[in-house]
């Protein structure tokens, strides 16, 4: 406590002396309270400090500035402990906020802090506050805005692209998104659009098929309805003059042998025409349908040229058949009745349309890859308006009323489906000096046949 000590105020502390669960006395600490020992403490505390004594003079002070000491005076006197409460009190006109504690019974402590210096902490406290607060609610709503957009955005991007699949656009996709639900969403979502996409180009892809085949089907029914119209007509004149002259044969009797005789030709010959007529039509009807056994093997094209040549009725003296065969062995892979067949078509109408004493021409020859087989005779060509009609069915050249061949207009056709069927092809040029070029173009076999061949 605050103290006398021979005439000094001191701050006066007791400290036993034990030993041995025994106190042997006690010890005394004193420190002189003056202006020294209030600066101290101000310096530790922060806080001015001041010491009054029982009649409530101040015996010593730590304001640094100058101050009426005779007239510091508190407020009251302290009597309980409730007077240690903080009061705002003014200490040489000076505004501050103090507490206050007894020392003992010779006097008490002042703790004092200026009003405008708690005031501008105060301020500065709200300051801070006011600031802090806003800033948490700037950055709250910074925070809110990202985290809706995060999940708005998706969403939005989502009923875009969903609008977008729903008027035809299947390319549309929706990009991920950080949030897992919202991405497996997206996720799913294209997903689907994919298979949808997936599905319809199949669909279109099966409808370009289907239209293929519809018009496919639709010139196959056409070209049927002309080949039967055609056939029909066809086939009907031979008929017709076989019946009408079989009537006039029958009227006639045997009166006149002669004109019976010449009758009894017409009729076969008639014959012979419908008979090979209808031999074609059921084998391009074999041919169209596919029901063809072929019996392809490796065959030097040389040696069928050859037989045929030799044995045709081209050779009758009426014309020649000049041969061109190439000395290296021509094997392809064929069905050689058929070929053979080709071939007699090719010579026949080659003597057909070739004037007497003219020369055919037959060429076997290798080029590259390719056994080809031309047919050349002296005739008088084909028109330049006729020549993309030359392997349609039925078709014949010249004047059908007043120079129809004899012919029933399938031998070309023929030709070209069985060519087809061996991956090769069939031609017509116009001759130097008049006269018509078939050219026959086969695959060469493969070495080992060739081979084999030989």
């Amino acid at each position: 406590g605050l103290r006398e000590w021979h005439g000094i105020p001191v701050l006066a502390a007791r400290v036993p002396v034990v030993a041995l669960e025994r106190i042997l006395g006690e010890v005394v600490l004193l420190e002189r309270a003056d202006l020294r020992l209030t600066s101290e403490l101000r310096e530790v505390t922060g806080l001015d400090i001041a010491l009054f004594g029982n009649d409530s003079r101040p015996v010593a002070h730590s304001w640094a500035e100058p101050v009426d000491v005779e007239r510091l005076r508190t407020p009251k006197p302290i009597t309980s402990e409730l007077d240690r409460a903080v009061d705002e009190v003014e200490f040489g006109g000076i505004g501050c906020f103090a507490i206050r504690a007894p020392l003992g019974d010779a006097g008490h402590l002042v703790l004092s802090v200026s009003a405008s210096s708690v005031h501008e902490l105060f301020r500065t406290i709200l300051l801070l506050v006011t600031a802090g607060g806003t800033l948490a609610v700037v950055v709250g709503l910074f925070l809110c805005n990202r985290l809706a957009r995060g999940i708005a955005t998706p969403v939005l991007e989502l009923v875009h692209a969903s609008s977008e699949l729903a008027s035809g656009n299947l390319s549309v996709r929706v990009p991920g998104s950080r949030t897992l639900e919202l991405d497996r969403l997206a996720t799913a979502f294209n997903t689907m659009t994919e298979r949808i996409e997936g599905l319809l180009a199949d669909v279109r892809a099966k409808n370009r098929i289907l239209a293929d085949q519809r018009d496919q089907l639709e010139a196959a029914n056409q070209a049927m309805t002309h080949f039967l119209t055609t056939a029909s007509h066809e086939l009907r004149t031979p008929v017709t003059n076989i019946f009408s002259f079989a009537e006039i044969l029958t009227s006639i009797g045997t009166e006149d042998a002669a004109t019976a005789e010449e009758f009894a030709g017409v009729i076969h010959t008639e014959a012979r025409r419908l008979s090979r007529l209808i031999d074609q039509v059921l084998e391009l009807a074999k041919l169209d349908s596919g029901s063809v056994e072929w019996q392809r093997e490796p065959v030097d094209l040389r040696t069928i040229v050859e037989r045929v040549v030799q044995h045709g009725s081209w050779n009758d003296g009426a014309h020649g058949v000049r041969l061109d065969i190439a000395d290296s062995p021509a094997v392809t892979v064929v069905d050689e009745e058929r070929i053979e067949r080709v071939l007699f078509h090719l010579l026949e109408n080659a003597r057909k349309f070739s004037a007497e004493g003219t020369e055919i021409e037959v060429r076997v020859a290798l080029e590259t890859d390719t056994v080809v087989v031309e047919v050349a005779d002296r005739g008088k060509g084909v028109d330049a308006a006729e020549k993309d009609k030359m392997f349609e069915r039925f078709w014949q050249g010249g004047d059908l009323l007043t120079d129809k061949p004899d012919g029933t207009g399938l031998g070309l056709p023929i030709c070209a489906a069985v060519m087809a069927a061996h991956d090769g092809t069939i031609s017509h040029a116009d001759r130097a000096g008049g006269g018509s070029v078939f050219r026959l173009a086969f695959p060469l076999a493969p070495e080992s046949a060739r081979l084999a061949t030989n």
